[in-house]
């Protein structure tokens, strides 16, 4: 029989080596057991800003105090202030992690933050660049997606590498800023909305999800990208800043609908002609590719719309344990799997349920917490 233990602390009793040994060791067996799988990168803050000087004495840039994942450590750093008098020129600030070491008392990570030109990377974390003109202001308020790449007096972000699930994966400010065009455009389709829901509820994103989705939706080959390349063609999806989506391209569907399928279709009442998909009723079968077995998908509670008797699904059906999961034991974690996902993608998006488009055997929903995908293994009907 295995224990866990969890240390309490009371007055009049007299503190133990063990006791203190859990505290220390709790946080630090957490954070390895979350974020095993992820790529170093950073986790959040270095928020980087300017401080004007007096004239002809230059400035100050302030960066401000940060957390990063490295070689299964989580790294904590300090403010940093730097003098700035690099104005028109490419500037880049880097974190720079030394070797280890230990003392008798400290387990020891020497970092540097330093400013840099616009060389190509020879070690190190971006952490953001810029091209400063003097007695200008350092911009972190944008316009448009566009306006991330501004080369002038503009904080650009878009290569720094954050840690995330399976691989390095892109700001989740830039992320944001992108579901907010998609959630405010009236040409954004189902994929865009879905994807974009996943960018504001589950940050950080992982990598294969942001280039799963700009394969799908610019209809091009799943390959990798680099950072630079993924951003632009995100500002491509969003319509270069003019303020319409493009377009995802539609594939043709045969010219003649078979005599069967005509049939088949009034008598079932739940086949769609021009897609060949089928809708998703309460009580379909569902899997996970990193879980252990199948699972039942399970409507929400009160829908009245339904097909042969049985409440039909919508892309909100994927509230984790109330409608979706569990699949049994995770095979990315090894612990009992506890599901994760936002919303579903690929729903009907013309055909509503309970005010939301109605979901198809053909939908996907992508599980943060072990990089699973769940499909629909049956409809239900």
């Amino acid at each position: 029989m295995q224990e866990y233990r969890e240390p309490l602390f009371c007055k009049g009793r007299v503190l133990k080596k063990e006791s203190l040994e859990a505290l220390r060791d709790f946080p630090l067996r957490f954070a390895r057991l979350g974020l095993s799988d992820w790529a170093d990168g950073v986790l959040f803050g270095y928020d980087i800003s300017y401080e004007c000087g007096r004239e002809g004495n230059g400035g100050q840039l302030v960066i401000d105090a940060g957390a990063v994942w490295q070689e299964g450590e989580i790294v904590l750093t300090e403010q940093k202030i730097l003098p700035f008098d690099k104005y028109d020129q490419p500037a880049v600030v880097r974190l720079r992690l030394c070797p280890a070491s230990y003392t008798d008392d400290f387990y020891v990570r020497p970092y540097e933050l330093c400013l840099e030109g616009g060389e190509p990377e020879d070690g190190g974390l971006e952490l953001g660049r810029f091209r400063l003109s003097e007695g200008a202001e350092l911009r972190k308020e944008y316009r448009d997606l566009q306006d991330f790449g501004t080369a002038y007096n503009t904080l650009n972000i878009t290569g720094i590498p954050y840690a995330g699930p399976g691989g390095i994966t892109v700001s989740p400010v830039l992320l944001r800023a992108f579901a907010h065009t998609v959630m405010e455009s009236d040409s954004a389709g189902s994929l865009d909305v879905n994807f974009a829901l996943l960018c504001l509820n589950h940050p950080p994103v992982s990598r294969e999800c942001v280039l799963r989705y700009v394969s799908r939706r610019l209809c091009t080959p799943y390959r990798e990208l680099t950072h630079g390349e993924i951003y632009e063609r995100l500002v491509r999806i969003a319509g270069n800043g003019n303020g319409r989506m493009v377009q995802a391209q539609k594939n043709k569907g045969p010219a003649v609908i078979s005599q069967e399928r005509r049939t088949w279709t009034a008598f079932r009442g739940a086949w769609i002609e021009d897609m060949g998909h089928y809708y998703v009723v309460n009580g379909a079968k569902i899997s996970c590719s990193m879980g252990s077995v199948s699972a039942s998908l399970r409507t929400t509670p009160g829908r009245r719309v339904k097909i042969g008797g049985k409440p039909r699904a919508n892309i909100t059906d994927c509230v984790p344990l109330l409608n979706v999961g569990p699949f049994g034991v995770c095979k990315m974690t090894k612990l009992p799997c506890v599901p994760s996902c936002a919303v579903w993608l690929n729903g009907k998006n013309d055909v509503l349920v309970g005010g939301m488009p109605a979901l198809l055997d053909s939908s996907m929903a992508i599980c943060p917490t072990g990089a699973g995908i769940i499909k629909i293994k049956k409809d239900g009907q």
